[in-house]
């Protein structure tokens, strides 16, 4: 079995066997109808954000899916690392990429490789903080931003998050990356968990300052100064394509998306520019320049 059958029959186990259930999936993942029948099809790479969300709606679906999803964590995990699941009949499985094979058997032997490849490529992991919602609304305060100007900024819906912050209902990855991003931009600096102390934050001067969005060749570019360092970004198109969990075309569409995910793009170049030792001062933000949460 492909990725692209494991995504359609995911998409019936969910929605039916009707004629509809493409348009129902689309709608569920916040994916274009074209793009799901692309994916569907096996003409479209399905982007890792889209299998997490697979993978979450098969968990909570009334029936229990368990090999369904575990073909969708597997194909997210082998996706996150930018290979390709070739093939996989429920026992063996054959992961590779255009020239060739990296992986062939079993199952079991095949999801620890891919967590050992995953360990060797992960890095070291800096400290993090999880954003609740105590934490959200204080950070709102603390910079006096309104749950409508963080939405916007975010590119959340304002009604999420005002449920986020009352109830504590968690939004999706890349809204939670985003509001973290947006928050970060508006002079947010989050604390992480110490020994005596939990969670914190608290204001920080800003040091980044950012020219407009405009779109190249290769993706959407901008100008920015870092503590009086000037640099040039550029976005990968596949990233942006990823981000809003489809396929962009044209130079309209770039744009939009860019703009919708600012918050996210100018933290991973904010990120780019303070860990920068020299060199070229034209830094290209790929996946891997993005939190591994959005993904």
């Amino acid at each position: 079995m492909t990725p692209a059958q494991v995504f359609a029959r995911a998409g019936q186990a969910l929605f039916g066997n009707g004629q509809d259930w493409k348009a129902q999936f689309g709608r569920a993942l916040v994916i274009k109808p074209d793009s799901i029948d692309a994916m569907t099809k096996g003409e479209s790479r399905i982007p890792p954000g889209v299998w997490r969300e697979v993978a979450d709606m098969l968990e909570h679906h009334g029936q229990e899916l368990p090999t369904l999803r575990t073909k969708a964590l597997l194909a997210l995990n082998v996706a996150s690392f930018k290979i390709t699941m070739k093939s996989f009949d429920g026992t063996h499985i054959v992961v590779g990429t255009k020239p060739g094979v990296l992986f062939e058997g079993s199952l079991q032997a095949c999801e620890q490789w891919v967590a050992s490849q995953m360990a060797m490529t992960a890095g070291a992991v800096s400290a993090t903080v999880e954003l609740t919602p105590s934490l959200c609304r204080a950070a709102r305060g603390l910079v006096s931003i309104s749950i409508e100007d963080l939405a916007a900024a975010a590119d959340v819906r304002a009604a999420d998050l005002t449920q986020f912050e009352s109830t504590g209902q968690r939004l999706n990855r890349v809204s939670m990356a985003g509001l973290m991003a947006a928050l970060g931009n508006a002079g947010v600096e989050f604390l992480p968990e110490g020994d005596q102390h939990g969670a914190g934050l608290r204001r920080r001067m800003p040091e980044f300052e950012v020219q407009a969005f405009q779109v190249y060749p290769e993706g959407v570019g901008f100008g920015a100064r870092y503590r009086g360092q000037r640099f040039r970004f550029l976005v990968d198109e596949g990233v942006l394509d990823d981000l809003v969990r489809g396929n962009l075309s044209g130079d309209v569409q770039l744009l939009d998306a860019a703009n919708r995910h600012r918050a996210l793009i100018l933290q991973a170049a904010e990120h780019a520019a303070a860990s920068h030792s020299g060199g070229s001062y034209n830094i290209r933000l790929d996946h891997d320049a993005f939190p591994s949460s959005v993904w």
